[in-house]
C-alpha cells in the first residue's frame, strides 16, 4: 500500500501534529508515501477541509483505482470556527471512499449535531508521540512551592476557553499557571509563566515539568495536547466538553471555572493519577495501537462513484451544506449583462505578480482563496486586494511554468527558494522577499519549516 498525504507538515495545531505522528510511524513501517497527488499510490489521504475538493476530484479522475480516505475532526460551527470550513468538508466527504471520525464526539458533531458529514465510518482515536512525550526527560526550571499546572493553545478560539484563565489565575494566587502557545489577553500575574511558542520537544519538557494539566476548551472533538499531557503523566482538570471526556477517562476531573480549586485538590489527593495517564496513553493512544487501525480502514475502503448532481442536490435538501459555492461576482456580472447594464471594462494587466507562500510552493495550491488562514491573512488578503483596486497589476499564486514580472517570496528563503529566485532573475523578473519578521537577529519561534535565517543569509 503507498499512500499520499498532501498536507504540508507544520509545528502548529493538531490536524499537523497527527501528520507528523502518522508519517513518522510510515518511515518506521516501511510504509510508502508522498505528498504529490500526481505520483502513483493507492490512497489518498483528506483532513476534514486541509485538502481542496477540486484537488480530490482531479485525483479520483485521473486515477480510476485509488481510494480517498477522509478524517474528520468536527464541525466548525459547533467549535466556534468558520462556517466556511463546514461547506469545505461537506463537500470534501462527497468524495470520500471511507470516513474515519477522530472521537464518538466527532461523529456526534458532523452526523447529529450538524448534518455536516454526510458518510458513515469508524471512530478511530488519534496517536500520540509516546516516547516523546513521557514523564521522564528534560524539564524546564519553574518555581518551585506551588503545584504548576500546564496549559496550551497555539489558536486563538473563543471556544479554546483561554480567555478564564484570567480569573481562575486570579482566584488561586498559590497555583503557578504554565502557559504554552498563545494566550493573548491573559494579564501578567507573579504566577503565571509565559513560555511561546515551542517546538515538540519542547512542549514534551514543559508538560513533564508540570504536575497537572487544564483543559477549558468546549466542544473540541480530539485534542490533541489531551493526549500529551496524559502520555507524560498528567492528570487532567476539564470543562466536561467535546471529546475531552472520553479520551480522559478516568484520570482527571470535569469542573466549570469557578470549581477549579475544588478539581485541583481532587486529583492531588490522587498521585497515583500520573501512572494512570501514562498507562492510558500507552494503551489506547500509542501509534502501534492506533495506526494500524488507519491501514485496516484504508485497505477495507470500497471505492465510489462521484455523486451524481441528483445526489448531490438531494444533501442539500436534508441539510447538508454539499453545493459548490456562488461565484458571486460572476453571477453579478451575467445578470447586468442580460439586462443590458455594462460593467466598467476590463483593465489588461501592466504587471503579472506571483506569490510565494510556505502551503502553496511547488504547486500545492492554484488560487489565493485557497491558502492556509496564516497565509492568506499575509499574502491572499493582499494580493486580492491589489487586484481588485489595481486591475492593471494581476496577482496569482506562483506556477513555477510561468513568467513573472515580480515574484513575491513571503516568508520563503531556503534553498528551493533561492534555486528559483534565481531562475526569475535569469529571465527579467524581480524578486521581492516578504519577510515579515526580523531577520537580522534570531529570536522567538519560526514555526514555518525552513524560515529560520543561516549565518549567511543574515549577511
Amino acid at each position: 500500500m503507498r499512500l499520499c498525504i498532501p498536507i504540508p507538515i507544520r509545528s502548529e495545531g493538531g490536524l499537523y501534529t497527527f501528520i507528523g505522528t502518522l508519517t513518522a510511524w510510515l518511515d518506521r513501517q516501511g510504509i510508502a508515501y508522498t505528498d504529490d497527488p500526481d505520483a502513483d499510490y493507492d490512497v489518498l489521504f483528506a483532513n476534514s477541509w486541509a485538502v481542496d475538493y477540486a484537488l480530490l476530484r482531479r485525483a479520483k479522475r485521473a486515477h480510476p483505482s485509488i481510494v480517498i480516505a477522509h478524517r474528520v475532526d468536527g464541525s466548525a460551527a459547533d467549535y466556534g470556527g468558520n462556517p466556511d470550513a463546514d461547506r469545505a468538508q461537506a463537500r470534501v466527504n462527497l468524495l470520500a471512499d471511507v470516513t474515519i471520525f477522530q472521537s464518538r464526539y466527532s461523529y456526534h458533531s458532523t452526523r447529529e449535531k450538524f448534518p455536516v458529514i454526510a458518510h458513515d465510518g469508524p471512530i478511530i482515536y488519534n496517536p500520540v508521540d509516546t516516547e516523546r512525550f513521557n514523564p521522564r526527560g528534560p524539564k524546564i526550571d519553574l518555581p518551585a512551592g506551588m503545584p504548576k499546572v500546564a496549559c496550551a493553545s497555539f489558536s486563538t478560539n473563543r471556544r479554546k476557553g483561554n480567555w478564564q484563565i484570567n480569573d481562575i489565575a486570579a482566584a488561586n494566587p498559590g497555583v503557578l499557571f504554565v502557559l504554552c502557545g498563545r494566550f493573548d489577553g491573559i494579564t501578567d500575574r507573579a504566577n503565571i509563566v509565559r513560555l511561546g511558542h515551542l517546538d515538540r520537544d519542547g512542549m514534551a519538557a514543559a508538560l513533564r515539568s508540570c504536575d497537572v494539566f487544564l483543559s477549558l476548551t468546549e466542544n473540541d472533538a480530539m485534542p490533541n495536547v489531551v493526549l500529551e499531557a496524559l502520555a507524560s503523566g498528567l492528570p487532567v482538570i476539564y470543562r466536561a466538553s467535546g471529546g475531552v471526556p472520553e479520551v480522559v477517562g478516568d484520570c482527571g476531573a470535569a469542573m466549570e471555572a469557578a470549581e477549579f480549586a475544588a478539581a485541583l485538590q481532587q486529583v492531588q489527593a490522587k498521585p497515583q493519577l500520573s501512572t494512570a495517564a501514562r498507562q492510558r496513553a500507552e494503551r489506547e493512544f500509542a501509534p502501534d495501537v492506533i495506526l494500524p487501525q488507519y491501514i485496516d480502514a484504508f485497505s477495507k475502503a470500497v471505492r465510489r462513484d462521484e455523486p451524481t448532481t441528483a445526489d448531490v442536490v438531494s444533501l442539500w435538501r436534508a441539510g447538508y451544506p454539499v453545493m459548490p459555492q456562488v461565484r458571486l461576482k460572476r453571477a453579478i456580472g451575467a445578470g447586468l449583462s442580460r439586462t443590458g447594464l455594462r460593467r466598467r471594462p476590463r483593465v489588461a494587466a501592466r504587471a503579472r505578480v506571483g506569490w510565494i507562500t510556505y502551503d502553496s510552493f511547488p504547486r500545492r495550491k492554484t488560487r489565493l482563496s485557497e491558502l492556509d488562514s496564516f497565509t492568506v491573512m499575509r499574502a491572499g488578503n493582499v494580493a486580492q486586494w491589489i487586484n481588485h483596486h489595481h486591475p492593471e497589476i494581476h496577482n496569482e499564486l506562483y506556477a513555477p511554468d510561468r513568467r513573472y514580472d515580480i515574484v513575491v517570496f513571503q516568508k520563503m528563503m531556503d534553498a528551493r527558494c533561492q534555486d528559483e529566485a534565481g531562475a526569475i532573475h535569469n529571465y527579467g523578473g524581480k524578486v521581492i522577499f516578504d519577510a515579515n519578521v526580523n531577520y537580522y537577529d534570531i529570536e522567538g519561534d519560526y514555526f514555518i519549516p525552513g524560515t529560520q535565517p543561516t549565518a549567511q543569509q543574515q549577511q
